[in-house]
This record gives C-alpha cells, structure tokens and sequence, in this order.
C-alpha cells in the first residue's frame, strides 16, 4: 500500500503483499523444521520442502484468491503446485490464523524496530541541539503570556526527554508483540505439540504464545499502537511549539525554507510552517487509527472477522507515518533557524515583567507578608503597563520597596542571570533521571 509523499520505503516495502506472502512462508517453514527437529517429517522431506517450497508470485496468489474468496487457501494452493506429495507436511494441523497472526506480529516487530532507529536519531539531534543552545536566553510563556526566563537549550532538552519515554515504551510494545501462536483452530494445539510450537516461534526469533484462541488477543497488539499514538502526540507536542515560535510576532525559530520554496501563491512574502503543520495533522490520523486497534480487542468467543480489515488498513498507515514524522522533524530540527537577536527583543518586550517573582520573594525576605507583597507587585506591574513605564521604574517610586531594597539589591532583582544558575546543573544531572 503506498501512501505518496508520506511513505518511508523501509517500512512501505514490509507491508507490500510481495513481503507479506514471502512472510507467510517464512512462518509455514519455521513450523516445518521445527516438526523436522521433532522427528515429525523426514529429513529428505524437509529438504525438499525447505528447497521448492514457493509460493510463486503475488499476482498468481491473487489470482486464486479471486476464486477461493480467501487469502491463505489461494496461498496454499500456490505452494502445493510447487510441493505436490509432499505438501501432506506442510500447514497440517494449523489454521490460518497461527500463520497470519505470526506473521503480524513478525511485521510489527521489524515496522517497530525501523521507528526505534529514527526515534534514536531523532533524540541524538535534540541532544546535540540542546547543547548548543543550552545558554541562549528566551522567554518562557505559560498560557501563552510571558511567564520567566529560560533558555531554548532547556526546551529541546525536555523534548529529547520526552522522546526517551517513548523509546522506552515502543521498546516495550515491540517486546509485547514478538510472539506468535501455533495452537490450532480454538487455541487447544489440538493434533499439535506445545513444543513444536515453541520452536517454531524461537526459529522466527519470537516468544511463543500458550493460551489463546484462534487468533493471538488483539490487546497485545493495541500497546503497539498506543505506542504510536504516544509517539505522534509527543511530535505533535514538538511542531505546535516550533509553529509558535515561528508566529510573525514572535519571530524566534523558523523550519527550514529551501531554495525554490514558496510560501503562497497569492503573498510571495510568506514563509509558512508547513512541515510542522503537516505533523500536527498526520499525528491526529496515527491516534484516531487507535480508536479501531482499540475496538478490535473484543472479539465473539474464540474469534471474529471483525479486525481483519481494520488491521489491514491501520497497521501499514499507522507505522508508515510514525517513521515519516519522526524523520520529518529530525529533519526540522537539524536544521532550525534561530534568531538569537529577537529572542533577546522578546524577553525584555514586558520591561521587566518577568522579574515580578524575583521581587515579591526579595520582598517576602525582607519580612513583608506573601500575600501583601503579591498584591503590591501586581498593582505595581498593572500600573507600569498602563503607563508604558518598567517595572523597575515603579518598583523604585514606590515608598515601601525602595524603604527594603537598596539599588544593588534591585540590580540583583531584575538580573537575568538569576534565572539561569541551574541549567548547567539540569543538563548534567538529566541523565541520571528516570524517563
């Protein structure tokens, strides 16, 4: 299934039925050495099924399946023309879930590892950047109002942070969802060896799954979606910020603009943050494809059709697009544009605003109540917006402040520097933090 602009190959070529066909072989095959290993086929059987086992082409198996109306009996049917007698010892005694479900699992196991190595990109720029922008001063905002001072080097550490959690947790899934099942029509390994099972998922380098029904229970793949949808909101978390600061009236970070971009057709002066839009709105499809993984967990007694077609849908899409936006945002990060300058124009917008705590707490110091110094720095700070005057201006007018405060101790007050006597300490401790 392709999906254009938004594909990763890697993974867009897993989830082709060329893969997905050559995957059920696999599997099919694996049960077959382990039955060879268990006495259950003979030796120059296997060899001939392990050196003609084929099931020739996608479009032949499409062409079956045309007639049979069912996927794994039109493959069947093009592995038995290439076995002929000896095709007695292949598929015998399993259905066709204990294939397809393997196989499943087998391709979200190898879709999760290829979304591993760009999460694992995706942090080592974020590291790399924070360094580098560790002591570049900005303002931090909450409710989008100027709140106090940090550096944008701290910001992309807590993304990188943030990024690590969900390494972990992908992690996690992709260990969830390395198991496979060869238990039979309603999971009681009926005409089946328990052990043979076993072997054959440890041959596919997967755990082995021992209670079931027909099909492997579907809550263990919905964490690996989860997974994803984790990962997509944390990206999406990441480009909203980037298209904050990208805002004309803020005018801090810009994503990169190629040579031979345009902005708009209509206003050739726009310079639009449409990688980062593209993530928020490719994040929203990873987390509403949950909704579906979700409900395919209940299932009518030992199973339904019911997810079959959902999974089919969701599985190559959901993973595509995670491994596209984690790329895409590397790709955004590594190659930011900073302006340090207006920043610089940006903090000090609210002529020492920011600095209201650093002067209610001298004041607290010195002995006047909490409550009373909150409320005489806030008229103080209404009043300087309402007269275009600083903070400082005021405080200094102000009979009780300058009554506690010497003119050194309000340098102390209103210096930037305060703000950031712990940032060299975050950065070295963070890694001793649990994610």
């Amino acid at each position: 299934m392709s999906f254009a602009r938004y594909s990763v190959p890697e993974i867009e070529a897993l989830w082709e039925e060329e893969n997905l066909f050559s995957t059920w072989l696999k599997v099919e095959l694996a049960f077959c050495e382990a039955r060879f290993q268990f006495g259950e086929i003979p030796p120059e059987v296997w060899e001939r099924i392990k050196n003609n086992a084929s099931y020739g082409s996608a479009g032949e198996v499409k062409e079956i399946e045309a007639q049979t109306r069912h996927d794994l009996v039109a493959f069947l049917r093009a592995v038995e023309k290439r076995l002929g007698p000896d095709f007695r010892y292949f598929h015998e005694g399993l259905t066709s879930q204990d294939i397809k479900d393997t196989a499943f699992s087998l391709l979200l196991r190898d879709s999760g590892k290829i979304i591993l190595k760009e999460l694992e990109s995706l942090i080592g720029i974020l590291g790399k950047q924070a360094l580098k922008f560790k002591g570049l001063p900005m303002v931090g905002r909450t409710h989008g109002i100027h709140a106090e001072p940090i550096t944008f080097g701290l910001k992309l550490l807590r993304f990188k942070k943030a990024f690590e959690r969900q390494k972990e947790n992908l992690e996690r899934s992709v260990s969830l969802v390395s198991v496979g099942k060869f238990s039979g029509p309603v999971g009681t390994f009926h005409g089946l060896n328990p052990e043979i099972a076993r072997r054959a998922c440890q041959i596919l380098g997967l755990k082995c799954l021992m209670v079931s029904s027909q099909i492997i229970p579907r809550d263990i793949y919905a964490q690996f979606f989860l997974s994803l949808a984790l990962i997509s909101s944390v990206v999406e978390e990441a480009a909203t910020e980037i298209r904050n600061l990208q805002r004309t009236e803020v005018g801090e970070v810009f994503e990169p603009f190629l040579p031979g971009q345009m902005g708009s057709s209509a206003m050739p002066h726009k310079r639009n943050p449409v990688l980062s839009e593209q993530l928020c709105g490719l994040s929203r499809v990873v987390r509403h494809n949950c909704v579906s993984v979700l409900e395919n967990v209940p299932s009518w007694n030992e199973r339904d059709i019911s997810h079959s077609s959902v999974e089919r849908i969701v599985s190559p899409l959901s993973t595509n697009l995670s491994a596209y936006m984690l790329k895409t945002l590397s790709f955004i990060l590594e190659n930011l544009e900073v302006d340090s300058e207006r920043m610089e124009e940006n903090l000090n917008f609210t002529s020492g605003l920011i600095f209201s705590q650093n002067l209610t707490l001298s004041l607290v110091r010195k002995g006047v109540p909490r409550e009373q110094a909150s409320r005489l720095v806030q008229e103080l700070s209404f009043q300087a917006l309402k007269m275009g005057s600083s903070l400082r201006a005021e405080a200094e007018k102000n009979q009780t402040i300058s009554s506690l405060l010497s003119p050194g101790e309000l340098d102390q007050v209103f210096d930037p520097r305060f703000f950031f006597e712990n940032i060299d300490r975050i950065f070295a401790l963070e890694s001793e933090e649990p994610n």
